[in-house]
């Protein structure tokens, strides 16, 4: 899920599966905070963002990739269990973003 779906796109996220199966949404920071969708059970969070921001070599703008905040986490963890009871499983490659990982 990312900013860029269609409106027929977007519609299948919310849609219920078919036959009770698992759905399974790969999504950007954009369903952080902005959506609910019903059924969510289970969260796996990367701990990653990717952001625009100032590169001084080249003096543009770019998108980089990076460890998110806490509070991040926080929005992360919380689209789990709105609908129904949930979980969250947070993993991080590097063991500097550690302390921004708790369940």
């Amino acid at each position: 899920m990312h900013g860029k779906l269609n409106e027929e796109e977007m519609d299948l996220v919310f849609k219920a599966s078919p036959n009770r199966e698992r759905k399974i949404i790969f999504a950007t920071n954009v369903a952080e905070t902005s959506i609910t969708i019903d059924g969510i059970r289970h969260v796996i969070d990367s701990g990653m963002v990717k952001e625009m921001m100032w590169d001084p070599q080249s003096k543009t703008r770019a998108l980089k990739v990076g460890y998110t905040t806490q509070s991040s986490v926080m929005q992360r963890r919380g689209r789990a269990g709105r609908t129904a009871i949930g979980k969250v499983s947070n993993y991080c490659k590097n063991s500097t973003s550690f302390h921004l990982v708790f369940m």
